[in-house]
């Protein structure tokens, strides 16, 4: 993964707040330009594995 897209994913690690997450999401989709759908899509799932590991770690 690009390093770009990795640190992304290291800024989105450190919000807690639903709702800037949210919109965090929504400018990161927005504003990053993908090398094709297959590195939009695992740019998605590791954002979902983020969320998911965030999930089980407060369970």
């Amino acid at each position: 993964m690009r390093r770009d897209l990795i640190e992304l994913l290291t800024s989105y690690k450190l919000l807690t707040d639903s709702e800037e997450k949210k919109r965090w999401r929504e400018w990161a989709f927005s504003n990053t330009e993908f090398d094709g759908e297959w590195e939009y899509q695992e740019f998605h799932e590791a954002l979902e594995q983020i969320d998911q590991g965030l999930q089980e770690g407060v369970a």
